[in-house]
């Protein structure tokens, strides 16, 4: 009976070993992935007016109102690398909930630009006020 428990216990400790070991070996695996990330700060005032915002260095909406309005930015992507590189966007923060990318998850080829739009959306029983957030770009290796 001891035996057996035993051999129960060194099984149980190896497959635990096993799980630990497939985490590790996926959480490095992903940080040498990614080459570059990219984190801009974004923004947007919910109110009764419009008005606009030009930031070269953020993508700031200006302020829409609630319901049918909408607000479109655009940047422009660049491979600079001497490969083909994966591109994930995604949105962080308050803005997350109202922003919608025009192009994600492509692959960007060597020395090719894209632009990629960003529009901002609010549902007409928003409240008013200002939400921001960061919209994060990462640059990846593409998997050969």
């Amino acid at each position: 009976m001891k035996n057996k428990l035993d051999s129960n216990f060194v099984l149980i400790a190896f497959f635990i070993y096993f799980i630990l070991f497939l985490i590790f070996l996926y959480v490095n695996f992903n940080k040498e992935m990614i080459l570059e990330k990219r984190e801009i700060y974004s923004s947007i005032i919910i109110g009764e007016k419009y008005g606009f915002d030009i930031n070269g260095t953020a993508l700031t909406f200006g302020m829409i109102t609630p319901g049918s309005s909408s607000s479109t930015r655009e940047i422009s992507l660049v491979n600079n690398y001497d490969k083909n590189v994966s591109v994930e966007i995604y949105a962080e923060g308050d803005i997350k909930d109202f922003l919608k990318v025009s192009k994600n998850n492509f692959i960007l080829r060597s020395n090719e630009s894209v632009n990629v739009g960003f529009t901002v959306s609010v549902p007409s029983e928003c409240e008013m006020g200002a939400y921001d957030g960061t919209v994060i770009i990462l640059i990846k290796k593409v998997n050969s």
